[in-house]
């Protein structure tokens, strides 16, 4: 999970609370546990999963329980813990907008991979290269005539992790699960 995940997280948690446009989200990973602070200006608001006693954080802070943001207190830990790290993917050398928590131990394991799948795209083709697509579906006619508009099944991919070990992947978009190839970039 990324610090972007983080705010995502925070987000779907004051969806009901009237704080917006909040410049600042943090953690902090000590001996006593794991809070995340969320600031706008002067207004502070903790989510803990430990108890507070600093008589200033008391009275200047709204204080949550860590289980109040909807995902696992452990999901949470992981960002922070030391055995963990960020695999960062990429296309030749280019990063792709890919970012995945995975135990430090285990990070060589994972290696870039294009996975690529069946999808259904709607599209116009024109009458004469019908016979050049799989075609689902026929609708109707363009305006000008020339061309039908079909849902046609073309194959896709979508840049991911691949574990060679386990064999498990983690894709950045996937819009479908059966069939899907995975070529590793080496």
């Amino acid at each position: 999970m990324t610090a972007q995940e983080v705010r995502q997280i925070v987000d779907t948690a004051l969806a009901g609370c009237s704080v917006s446009d909040y410049p600042s989200v943090c953690v902090s990973k000590t001996d006593f546990g794991t809070s995340i602070y969320i600031q706008n200006g002067r207004h502070k608001m903790r989510f803990s999963d430990h108890s507070v006693t600093n008589f200033d954080r008391m009275i200047n802070e709204e204080h949550y329980p860590i289980e109040a943001l909807p995902t696992s207190l452990e999901d949470i830990k992981r960002i922070f813990s030391d055995d963990y790290t960020t695999l960062v993917l990429k296309n030749g050398a280019t990063p792709i907008n890919f970012h995945m928590q995975v135990l430090k131990s285990e990070a060589h394991n994972w290696k870039t991979a294009r996975v690529w799948y069946d999808d259904v795209v709607e599209m116009p083709i024109k009458l004469e290269e019908l016979s050049n697509y799989n075609i689902v579906s026929m609708g109707d006619l363009t305006k000008k005539g020339d061309k039908r508009f079909c849902k046609v099944q073309v194959k896709k991919y979508a840049f991911g992790a691949y574990n060679e070990v386990t064999g498990q992947i983690e894709c950045t978009r996937f819009s479908s699960y059966e069939g899907y190839e995975v070529e590793v970039s080496l």
